[in-house]
């Protein structure tokens, strides 16, 4: 990814000439997917943005799961980062910056269960949410009404973790 084609792709999505700054990749997680924070130069409608790299091709007809859940998620009321451009032919997604502030430093920062109950309390009623209007919003295109965690899952997905989490970041 290189800034001359973000810039572009920036400058049409938002009709007007984006400069981009400064492109650095976030700290990876157990994840196939890369993330970067692009850096955008004054004027732009946005300072920042985060643009996902997703390795794998998605089949004509199919979609993306992480739009898939986004958009079964935005329906039910949930806070998603918004979506501002997905680029297919790049397998990229550009997404609202939410920021680097996580609620266990905010608790750490502040100390005091006056400025950080609420923020559980908050968080609580977004988990609910997703629970009872995120099941809801589904149909039979969303991809979470049609996987199971059964058996053969959860056996993916702790290969899954011990391949990407242990063996590339554990050593």
């Amino acid at each position: 990814m290189d800034e001359r084609s973000v810039s572009a792709a920036l400058s049409a999505l938002f009709r007007i000439p984006v400069r981009v700054t400064g492109i650095s990749e976030l700290a990876g997680d157990a994840s196939t997917r890369r993330y970067f924070r692009v850096a955008i130069g004054p004027g732009s409608p946005v300072p920042t943005l985060v643009v996902m790299h997703y390795p794998e091709e998605i089949a004509p007809g199919e979609e993306l799961p992480f739009v898939n859940v986004h958009r079964y998620l935005e329906k039910a009321g949930v806070p998603v980062p918004r979506i501002h451009l997905h680029s297919p032919e790049k397998r990229l997604l550009y997404l609202e910056d939410a920021g680097d502030t996580l609620l266990e430093g905010v608790v750490r920062d502040t100390g005091s269960p006056d400025r950080f109950l609420p923020l559980y309390e908050r968080s609580l009623e977004i988990l609910v949410r997703i629970q009872r209007d995120g099941t809801r919003a589904l149909d039979g295109k969303a991809i979470p009404s049609r996987l199971a965690f059964d058996v053969r899952k959860f056996a993916e997905e702790i290969d899954f973790f011990f391949e990407h989490a242990v063996r590339e970041y554990g050593g």
